[in-house]
């Protein structure tokens, strides 16, 4: 799930709870707000549909492209190229939303957080399997390094990497 899902996720399910909680104390203080406390539980319920949605439709794995605010040639190359062999070798699931393909300016204070999670020291291209809104297991394709003056086989390895870190569930 990506940080947009899980903070969509996270605002619907505070709203319903603060929906929930208002509707139980209008049901004990005005005994003709039952009408309208059934109308905003049905409401309620809408919002829990709807956060339930969002983390179902939230992608399996995501592929990211971690850089730095400055970008030299081989930085724009490796997201470059990973991005068209991503686009290229998944578009399917990444149309299905499966999928997730993202590039990310690591240096960024919003983005700090990510240093730390996958341990970045420079430039990556990381792998990310994701279960309940949770990184459940990451790898980071350092090979990228040692195949830049080699587009088909960079790609390749991509491709190939991709495809045995999803498994069975692509």
């Amino acid at each position: 799930m990506t940080c947009a899902h899980r903070l969509r996720l996270a605002v619907v399910q505070t709203g319903l709870a603060l929906v929930l909680a208002v509707l139980a104390a209008a049901r004990e203080t005005a005994p003709g707000a039952a009408a309208a406390a059934d109308s905003a539980a049905a409401a309620a319920d809408g919002a829990a549909a709807a956060a339930d949605s969002a983390a179902s439709t939230a992608p399996a794995f995501t592929i990211y492209y971690f850089h730095g605010t400055y970008r030299c040639e081989s930085c724009l190359r490796i997201e470059a190229w990973t991005e068209e062999a991503v686009r290229r070798e998944f578009a399917r699931e990444i149309e299905s939303g499966l999928v997730d393909w993202l590039a990310i300016d690591a240096q960024e204070d919003a983005n700090a957080h990510y240093a730390a999670r996958y341990q970045l020291t420079s430039q990556a291209v990381i792998l990310a399997a994701w279960r309940d809104g949770e990184v459940a297991r990451w790898k980071s394709l350092d090979d990228v390094w040692g195949l830049l003056q080699a587009k088909d086989e960079f790609q390749d390895y991509i491709r190939r990497e991709i495809v045995a870190f999803m498994g069975p569930e692509r």
